[in-house]
């Protein structure tokens, strides 16, 4: 009787290989002594609740019927090892062919639009100082007194009608521009808000601005 319950308690031993549960099962079996370790023995219930408690209490699906069947139980683990290396081996290739995801080139490119208008308002800041030093250097060359014109004054009466004419388009741009941006910053505080309409830059009123600031634009643009 004692050899018949060592061959069924080393049988899933043996066949159990790496297997957690099927190993507690035959050491329980073994320590049960003169116990039947077979799953459909009735002298079952202690060797097969203490493999459970050390296994976390739960079967995996269809274990119980495999304890029975050692070749099956090592082509079910087979089957399972085969699937965890295709899954690891899919998962690879994805980061291979996908290094980045979408929330990765989403903030790349954002960076690089915080770049690009960085660098623009940069050159903003310059174009204003350029300005300022037009402004300066117009003064100075309206503040100085003309000698010795000459009877023609052909030299002074052209530089200074040359100098009138890009003012005066200076002037115009700088006028569309400044009508081109109280239009748009209208538009984003709207978007901004969302409480309805701006004051004075929605419907026809915004419509008048909008063409206002197109034949600004058209009339500079024509005369440059």
């Amino acid at each position: 009787m004692n050899t018949t319950g060592n061959a069924h308690s080393n049988s899933p031993q043996q066949s159990a290989g790496n297997n957690p549960l099927a190993r507690a099962m035959a050491e329980s079996a073994q320590r049960a002594g003169n116990q039947d370790a077979s799953p459909t023995s009735s002298g079952n219930d202690y060797p097969l609740s203490e493999a459970m408690a050390k296994t976390g209490g739960q079967f995996p699906d269809g274990f119980p019927e495999l304890l029975n069947n050692p070749i099956a139980l090592q082509r079910r683990q087979a089957e399972l090892q085969r699937h965890q290396k295709k899954e690891a081996a899919r998962q690879r290739l994805h980061k291979e062919l996908n290094p980045l995801d979408a929330t990765d080139v989403f903030n790349a490119r954002e960076q690089q639009v915080k770049r690009e208008i960085d660098q623009l308002r940069q050159e903003l800041r310059l174009l204003v100082s350029d300005v300022g030093q037009l402004n300066k250097d117009i003064d100075i060359a309206v503040a100085q007194e003309v000698v010795n014109p000459g009877q023609t004054g052909a030299y002074h009466l052209n530089f200074f009608q040359k100098l009138k004419q890009l003012i005066m388009l200076l002037r115009q741009r700088v006028k569309s521009a400044a009508t081109w941006l109280s239009y748009t910053r209208a538009i984003v505080s709207k978007k901004r808000s969302k409480r309805g309409p701006t004051l004075g830059m929605t419907g026809k009123a915004g419509k008048k601005t909008h063409d206002l600031m197109h034949h600004e634009m058209s009339q500079a643009t024509s005369a440059g």
